[in-house]
């Protein structure tokens, strides 16, 4: 679950259900932004003020008197930190650098606390102490991981491919990106094909992943890509019913009962699946259709680890330092995709 939206159940303002036009979406995050008023920048466009009258009357929704509320009590931006709003930027801007730069970048620069040995932590009964002068000595280990030889040229080849697409000239406003399923082509700002990275690193965690980018999206869902964009914009705006909502509110009798065809495969990830998502991942990257999906924790875990290296030494790591030693654990995962 994404942190920020932890983050707003802790802080109890009502959520924000609907999309709204801000205009410059990104410009609520500069430092000059001030939500009281429209806002003109330097490059032509502009941003609603979300708290001024125009804009309330035109979203009504109490998030945004919450919002504001926090905001005058505090001096916290607290819409920076909406979930719903950052999904709607990086949407926006088909999560380009532009977006880490200039959103992201933000929001780690309101929530980063960065502590020294020396800094001072005062107690709530007043008292002061240097916590981090007691932590204990830290061990840091570098491994790296292969697949094994039958695995290793596709998850090279496909490396290989992957950072050929990955960098583009500066000057390039678009790039294509090649696979089985044909060829596509996405805008991108800068110098990276964010798209042919995230490639590379879904089959370099596991080769299986393959299997799902080179396929066709309307092979995955069964309905085209129109019919699935819009029902997934559809459940998220909460327009649509899980299934099993449906069948408690028609007492079970309207099973078959839902949006268009195609999109029960949709409602069989987000409320029938009983293994958050694995029993789908499964059906989609099996060899044999007759093979029944594992049972149990174990069975799952001695699948799952079977195609990727990376997960395997995980486990072992955590059961070894955490399970048995009782110490704390942070792994970094920096993948390579072409073996040299």
């Amino acid at each position: 679950m994404s942190p920020l939206v932890l983050l707003w159940e802790k802080i109890g303002i009502k959520a924000v259900t609907e999309y709204a036009d801000y205009g410059n979406i990104q410009g609520l995050w500069r430092t000059s932004y001030d939500p009281d008023n429209e806002n003109q920048w330097e490059d032509g466009t502009s941003t609603a003020g979300i708290f001024t009258a125009k804009f309330k009357a035109k979203y009504p929704s109490k998030s945004w008197d919450e919002m504001e509320g926090f905001y005058k009590r505090t001096g916290v931006k607290i819409w920076q930190l909406n979930p719903v709003i950052v999904e709607a930027a990086g949407r926006k801007a088909e999560w380009s650098s532009s977006f880490g730069q200039n959103v992201v970048s933000a929001i780690l620069g309101l929530l980063a606390l960065q502590r020294s040995l020396r800094s001072r932590l005062v107690l709530p009964d007043g008292t002061a102490c240097y916590p981090r002068t007691d932590l204990p000595p830290m061990t840091i280990a570098t491994e790296e991981l292969n697949f094994d030889s039958k695995r290793q040229s596709h998850i090279r080849d496909h490396g290989r491919l992957c950072a050929a697409h990955s960098f583009i000239s500066s000057l390039a406003d678009e790039i294509s990106t090649a696979g089985r399923g044909g060829v596509g082509s996405a805008r991108r700002a800068g110098s990276i094909n964010f798209s042919a990275y995230h490639q590379g690193v879904l089959v370099a965690y596991d080769y299986r992943n393959s299997i799902i980018i080179h396929s066709k999206v309307e092979e995955i869902f069964r309905a085209d890509a129109t019919t699935i964009e819009n029902a997934i914009i559809a459940f998220r705006d909460g327009k649509i019913m899980p299934g099993s909502q449906l069948q408690r509110h028609n007492g079970g009798s309207d099973k078959g009962k839902g949006p268009a065809v195609g999109i029960e495969h949709l409602q069989e990830v987000l409320s029938f699946d009983q293994n958050a998502g694995l029993d789908y991942f499964f059906s989609l990257t099996r060899l044999d259709s007759y093979v029944n999906s594992p049972t149990g924790r174990s069975g799952w875990l001695n699948w799952l680890c079977a195609t990727s290296p990376i997960l395997s030494r995980c486990l072992e790591l955590a059961h070894r330092y955490v399970l048995q030693g009782k110490e704390r654990i942070v792994v970094y995962v920096d993948t390579r995709w072409i073996q040299q």
